[in-house]
């Protein structure tokens, strides 16, 4: 038995771990842990496999392939909320038509019968009209201060409020 098998049964017991969420990948070596679990005298915890997220129709997204992660999206101007509000809805329908969340509202309405049992494609484009959704609800003082870096990145550091109140008033409805 590889060490990694062990060590990981282990670790999630001594950590207390009760649910384990991973892909479906994984499905077939859930019965070798839980030989572990049973032989070491640990619960057996919870299981929800999920399918993957895919970078198209027959790739699955993958950091090996230098596929972006959440840090590379904040880099590039995306918001946390809109971030987070999208990865939810990847293979997970709340059941209506509704695709802008709080983190709040994903807490109270998330359910796991929700989640598809298709894999999810990772689409960039609506992630970024779901951004600009995003975007374009902030009040003209939080846009501005979101996107205070990138227009210095381009215009400078000598930027004055005026230019800045009237980029933001120009830019903000068209994002």
């Amino acid at each position: 038995m590889p060490t990694y098998n062990f060590a990981n049964v282990v670790d999630d017991y001594l950590m207390k771990i009760t649910h384990v969420i991973r892909g479906t990948e994984y499905l077939s070596s859930t019965p070798k842990y839980n030989l572990l679990y049973q032989s070491l005298g640990y619960p057996i915890p919870y299981y929800l496999h999920l399918p993957p997220v895919m970078k198209d129709h027959s790739k699955k997204l993958s950091k090996r392939d230098g596929d972006a992660s959440y840090e590379d999206f904040i880099k590039k101007g995306y918001l946390k909320d809109a971030l987070i509000n999208y990865i939810a809805l990847l293979g997970w329908s709340p059941g209506d038509d509704r695709e802008k969340f709080t983190l709040k509202e994903l807490e109270q309405v998330f359910s796991v019968s929700g989640i598809n049992k298709a894999p999810a494609i990772f689409d960039v484009a609506k992630l970024t009209w779901l951004n600009a959704e995003y975007i374009r609800d902030l009040t003209h003082e939080a846009y501005t201060q979101y996107a205070l870096p990138y227009y210095k990145q381009v215009l400078g550091e000598n930027i004055t409020d005026e230019q800045l109140d009237i980029l933001a008033a120009i830019l903000q409805p068209r994002t």
